[in-house]
This record gives C-alpha cells, sequence and structure tokens, in this order.
C-alpha cells in the first residue's frame, strides 16, 4: 500500500509535471492549476477551429484570460470533484466579451465547453438575482448554470 507521503510526492511530481507543460505552451502561470487545465482546453477548442489565441500576460490584473481576434474570453473551470457546486467568482466587469465555460469530469478530461456573450451572461444572471429577490451583482460564483447547457455553441465532448 502506498503511504501518504508517498501519494503526496506523487501529486506533487505531477502538478510539476502539468505546470512546466502549461509554461511551455505559454499558459500564463499562477498557482490554479483546475483553472489553467480549463484554459488549456478552451484553447485547445479554438486552437482546433484555425484561431489564433493570444493570453493575457497577466489574468488576474487584466480582468480576462485570452483574446482571439482583438475579442476577450474569461475561462471559469468547474470540476465533477467540486462538492460544493462553485468556484471562484465570475467577474461582471465587460472585461471580456466571451465566456467560455469549461466542465472536466473527475479525471480532469474535458466534458463540455460553452461560449457565450457576455451580454447573455449578464441577462441570464441578472434575471436569476431577480427572481431571488437580490440585486445584480458585479460577481457571482462560477457554477455550471442551467443555461450553459441549452447554449447554441455548447460542445459537449464526453
Amino acid at each position: 500500500m502506498i503511504s501518504i507521503n508517498q501519494t503526496i510526492a506523487q501529486y506533487c511530481k505531477a502538478r510539476k509535471d502539468i505546470n512546466d507543460d502549461l509554461i511551455a505552451l505559454g499558459i500564463p502561470h499562477n498557482d490554479n492549476i483546475v483553472g489553467r487545465i480549463g484554459e488549456y482546453y478552451a484553447s485547445q477548442y479554438f486552437i482546433s477551429k484555425g484561431k489564433t489565441v493570444i493570453f493575457a500576460s497577466k489574468p488576474n490584473e487584466e480582468g480576462f484570460d485570452f483574446k482571439i481576434d482583438h475579442m476577450r474570453y474569461s475561462v471559469k473551470t468547474i470540476t465533477a470533484e467540486n462538492n460544493v457546486g462553485s468556484t471562484s467568482p465570475l467577474k461582471l466587469n465587460k472585461r471580456w466579451g466571451y465566456l467560455v465555460a469549461v466542465k472536466l469530469d473527475s479525471d480532469f478530461n474535458l466534458m463540455a465547453l460553452s461560449v457565450v456573450p457576455y451580454k447573455k451572461v449578464k441577462i441570464y444572471l441578472d434575471e436569476n438575482s431577480r427572481k431571488q429577490n437580490k440585486a445584480p451583482s458585479k460577481s457571482k460564483l462560477f457554477r455550471w448554470w442551467k443555461f450553459l447547457d441549452k447554449s447554441n455553441t455548447y460542445i459537449r465532448e464526453c
């Protein structure tokens, strides 16, 4: 049986290998490996469509993750291992034009990807806030919202 120390060592090596590979691909460095994996899948989706993806040099400061033809994209990722159902806040600040929502399975493989214009995201979230008798806010914890499954740009990769 593998000891917890061996498991931790294997995990650390895998994180380092993932980090090194993502840096080699030009995906900016931060400690959010899950988010960076989502950015990788999102970028590969667009590259497969013949698009040129340019990553933000400092995504946390710039408010978006990458650009395609001068349009800014914000990527949010959620995994099957997420028991809470939500993750870091989605900033509704108009610094991005499209949300790329990425859903990963328990093995961190791409399960689903949805690309939605900022305006549609904002309308949906504002309507949802009003239904709950809450004022619209400038950020929302990201969840895999039902409208992501209804988007005409929804891509299922399972």
